[in-house]
């Protein structure tokens, strides 16, 4: 037994399931509902023969009835039960008004329904109280009520409550219905909400952001993080393709804008990689992605997708590429990146004819200065040793440092006369004292020098290189050697 009333408990409305927007929303139509019959009220009642001073009065406890309903002050259940008191009164005042005449009674069926808007138990019980009290009690004070001569008062009191509460039956199933869908409405709105804030922290964490593009509308959509992504408070402005492209590097804005309007056009896929600056001047890198929805009628519709923000993993891999082709201990190139320059040279020459230069370096005696002041000496001697390099040279010509003390400068267009004078340039700038813990020291170094000329590999030019290197050592150091041999 007790679980067919806990089943059918459950069964019922819960009340109170408007929020407080909705429910202000319907209370207001109430309330219009409720003054309307004020003012029709006493003219009614002079219609049907009443006198106005009577006619006044009966309208004027549901206008006292109204006034409360409208005092904010009041909680929610006190105005919804004014109103529902000053509504069912006024179906009371009509059926009074017109001698108790049976239609009449189905203006308190209308009322009880409009107080099942509020969607809360006490107006709704308050409601079918009243309306029963009045039947049971002021239809058999009054035996002619219902206009039913012969006919017991009680009889159609209790018609009359049947009616009611099949009605109210009716009210709470709609009421339940009402208050499932509201349910289902807000389990799916807040799961929305949680499935938009786990996306806003993942895309936060993922440094992600989504856009849209409504192409028909010119309207653009973005995730808080795409307003971060550019340096903005999400929200602060109303995005578009004009603002997004506002944002690009200037480098970058002419490529972005093509991509953008071939995508368009010819239903590609965006796939790009761009910098985009902040209002404080910080740039970021970003790789964005896109597609495109196509209508039946073949044109673009929508193009969405995501931009990453990549500053980082770019530094890094910039970092790495430095690394795999610069020399840890000056910065100056390597082998591998002047082995690689060398080949571009090689196929410039092979195209247009113009040779280029490579002197080759070893510096006289400095493993002495390694035994005697240390590595550490050594080093500094080294780094120095390469920024003066750098500053005998032009800014397109490479230093390299292939190893120990010994360097390469690859001069790009250059003949054997520049080389020679850019040899004899560097022996002089070494000549000056290098100041370290130790004191001031000079240094000495032979040089090879040789041209690409009819040379169609890199590793012939450097062995050449290396060997006019070689017979400069062998002629007294502190000297520079073409190949073919001439000594200086």
């Amino acid at each position: 037994m007790s679980g067919l009333v806990r089943a059918a408990w459950s069964t019922l409305p819960k009340g109170h399931s408007l929020s407080e927007q909705a429910w202000e929303s319907r209370h207001r139509g109430v309330s219009i509902l409720l003054w309307l019959h004020v003012v029709a009220l006493p003219v009614v009642g002079v219609v049907r023969g009443r006198s106005l001073s009577h006619s006044l009065l009966e309208s004027g406890v549901v206008g006292i009835l109204a006034l409360g309903a409208g005092v904010r002050r009041f909680g929610r259940d006190t105005r919804a039960g004014l109103a529902t008191v000053g509504l069912v009164m006024s179906s009371a005042v009509l059926v009074h008004f017109f001698n108790g005449l049976v239609e009449m009674h189905f203006h308190f069926f209308v009322m009880v329904v409009v107080v099942s808007l509020y969607q809360s138990w006490m107006p709704f019980l308050l409601a079918l109280a009243f309306v029963l009290l009045q039947h049971g009690i002021v239809a058999p004070v009054h035996m002619d009520a219902h206009n039913h001569p012969g006919t017991h008062a009680w009889t159609w009191a209790l018609v009359h409550g049947g009616f009611i509460l099949a009605q109210s039956v009716a009210c709470l199933v709609c009421w339940r219905v009402s208050e499932n869908a509201l349910d289902g409405e807000r389990e799916a709105r807040g799961a929305m909400e949680t499935a938009h804030q786990e996306l806003a922290v993942a895309q936060s964490l993922a440094e992600v952001g989504s856009w849209e593009w409504d192409v028909p509308a010119h309207v653009v959509t973005w995730s808080a993080q795409m307003y971060l992504m550019a340096g903005l408070e999400p929200g602060s402005m109303t995005p578009t393709v004009e603002s997004f492209l506002e944002v690009i590097h200037e480098d970058d804005h002419d490529r972005v804008a093509a991509l953008l309007g071939t995508a368009v056009s010819e239903q590609t896929r965006l796939d790009y990689e761009c910098r985009l600056v902040h209002p404080d001047g910080t740039v970021r890198v970003i790789h964005a992605l896109g597609e495109c929805v196509v209508s039946e009628t073949g044109a673009v519709t929508k193009l969405f997708g995501t931009c990453q923000d990549i500053t980082e993993r770019k530094q890094l891999q910039e970092e790495i590429e430095h690394m795999a082709f610069h020399d840890a201990l000056t910065g100056l190139a390597n082998r591998s990146l002047l082995f690689n320059r060398l080949e571009h040279v090689l196929a410039v020459q092979r195209r247009s004819g113009h040779g280029s230069a490579v002197l080759f370096m070893d510096l006289d005696d400095f493993k002495k200065i390694n035994d005697t002041l240390g590595h550490s000496a050594g080093d500094q001697l080294l780094v120095e040793i390469g920024r003066r390099l750098k500053a005998c040279v032009r800014s397109n010509d490479t230093v390299s440092r292939l190893g120990g003390d010994e360097f390469a400068v690859l001069l790009e267009g250059a003949g054997l006369a520049e080389a020679t004078e850019t040899a004899e340039r560097i022996q002089l700038a070494l000549r000056r004292p290098v100041c370290m813990e130790g004191g001031a020291h000079t240094v000495q170094t032979s040089i090879g020098v040789t041209v690409t000329a009819d040379r169609s590999r890199a590793d012939d030019v450097l062995r050449d290189a290396d060997a006019a290197m070689y017979a400069a050592k062998r002629r007294g150091k502190n000297a520079y050697s073409t190949f073919p041999s001439v000594s200086y």
